[in-house]
């Protein structure tokens, strides 16, 4: 009786294990994206409490070149004391050319007069407002002249309850049009979305309603903030509240 001979076992080529065997994963070096770096007409800053302004050094080389540049380094601050809600007479001098004309989608105010009383009105609606984070950028068309845009991370309180505050935060763009170093035009777009006016709608009597509503509540405001009457604000302490906000 004949025993069948044992069965070899073929080794596999040592070529053909190593290839098994070899890390297949992509080296992280090579797919590993560097962050962007700011560019020189962008300058995002952390603002100081009240009046104070704090300005990135590393980012204003354009803004040193342009006239648009020094023009927003001026009235920047100013702008920032309107949004803190601790406007002066000396701001809105500052910041407007005397036919101005300012738009959010609340109000719709012509003239400086009429501008005034939308932002004093802003105490008197909000506990208190101040600008969390902003960045500037500039856009400049001519000598003296362009386009200002802030892009305005704000923070508003709308109650006091004992040691709780309540807040709610909003991002919007600041668009400001510049015209022989003084703002002409001044829109606040809440979240970045544009303004409703019969340019921007697709039925153009929907336009004209919105744009109806803001003059009607521009107007009442501007009666009861006594017709652009300059109002004395104080500065605001640091709020020492507990936050809770509100989404």
């Amino acid at each position: 009786m004949q025993s069948n001979p044992p069965a070899v076992e073929e080794e596999e080529p040592a070529q053909a294990s190593a290839a098994k065997e070899t890390n297949t994963e992509p080296n992280p070096s090579t797919i590993e994206e560097s962050e962007p770096a700011p560019t020189a007409t962008e300058a995002t800053t952390e603002p100081t409490p009240l009046n104070a302004v704090e300005s990135d050094a590393s980012s204003t080389s354009k803004e040193t070149t342009t006239e648009l540049g020094k023009i927003a380094k001026q009235i920047i601050p100013h702008i920032l004391n309107l949004y803190n809600s601790c406007p002066s007479a000396t701001d809105f001098d500052a910041i407007y050319a005397p036919n101005a004309t300012f738009e959010d989608p609340l109000m719709q105010a012509h003239g400086v007069a009429q501008i005034k009383s939308a932002f004093y009105a802003m105490p008197k609606v909000f506990l208190d407002s101040s600008v969390l984070k902003y960045t500037v950028k500039e856009e400049q068309t001519a000598p003296k002249s362009g386009e200002i845009c802030v892009d305005n991370l704000q923070q508003y309180k709308l109650l006091q309850l004992g040691p709780v505050g309540y807040f709610i935060t909003m991002q919007s763009l600041i668009k400001l049009k510049v015209e022989g170093g003084k703002v002409v035009r001044h829109e606040d777009l809440w979240g970045g979305y544009r303004l409703w006016n019969r340019h921007t709608v697709r039925v153009p009597l929907v336009g004209r309603m919105a744009e109806t509503v803001r003059r009607g509540s521009m107007l009442l405001t501007h009666v009861l903030m006594g017709f652009g009457k300059d109002h004395k604000t104080l500065d605001k302490p640091r709020d020492a509240s507990v936050r809770l906000m509100v989404s």
